[in-house]
């Protein structure tokens, strides 16, 4: 996320309007490469706080690799490799393999915790993700046929969806810009398959207050 590549990317630029855009970064597979495995058992991550002064942080030397969960834990706004959190704010299942480097900026800090890779809420037809980050089916929801929506947000949002196979082969992304209510067409999720979320006000920061629902339809469509 941010200036580290994982399995997938995603950052904001300006637009000519001077209106912020989601573009993805194209990416390698390095986590393949790290030999470590997608698991709560043997993930190699190790909870380490990170912050109060810009730096940049090396992977293998200042943390260990591995899947992380990054929560702020200051009420002042702490830039994660391009990521703005907020107290209590978190991004999900990230990825850091030796020699990537995250550079913190600000005067908060930030907790990274080896990821627990939770279950994501169903109610009705349909499961919630509120946090940015990376989510794999099977493992955080059942495969499936799937619509993504939002609705009724308070503010606008710039919402980017990738969507890569167990190989983090590409096979879709969605963009929304400026956005208050979206819908997008169904996807055949299945299990391995990986999803990176990137949720976002216009001044990139965090909204985990506006949850972007995952929609079990039984046809296809097409909007």
């Amino acid at each position: 996320m941010g200036v580290v590549i994982l399995a997938t990317s995603a950052y904001f630029l300006l637009n000519k309007e001077n209106k912020p855009m989601v573009k993805a970064i194209a990416s390698n597979t390095s986590e393949q490469h790290c030999g470590i495995k997608r698991s709560f058992e043997k993930n190699t991550a190790k909870t380490v706080i990170l912050g109060k002064s810009d730096k940049e942080y090396e992977v293998g030397k200042d943390f260990h690799p591995g899947y992380y969960d990054v929560t702020s834990i200051s009420s002042k706004t702490v830039n994660f490799a391009g990521d703005n959190l907020r107290g209590n704010e978190e991004l999900k299942g990230i990825f850091y393999c030796n020699n990537n480097k995250i550079g913190v900026r600000g005067e908060g800090q930030v907790k990274l915790k080896p990821a627990k890779f939770e279950k994501l809420k169903r109610k009705n037809d349909y499961y919630t993700i509120s946090k940015s980050g990376y989510y794999v089916v099977g493992s955080e929801m059942p495969e499936g046929k799937y619509e993504f929506a939002l609705e009724k947000s308070p503010e606008p949002l710039y919402i980017f969806i990738d969507i890569r196979n167990k190989k983090l082969e590409p096979i879709d992304s969605i963009q929304w810009d400026n956005k208050k209510n979206a819908r997008s067409i169904s996807f055949n999720l299945k299990k391995g398959d990986q999803l990176y979320i990137d949720k976002k006000d216009r001044k990139r920061n965090e909204n985990q207050k506006i949850q972007l629902k995952m929609i079990e339809v039984k046809e296809d469509s097409y909007y």
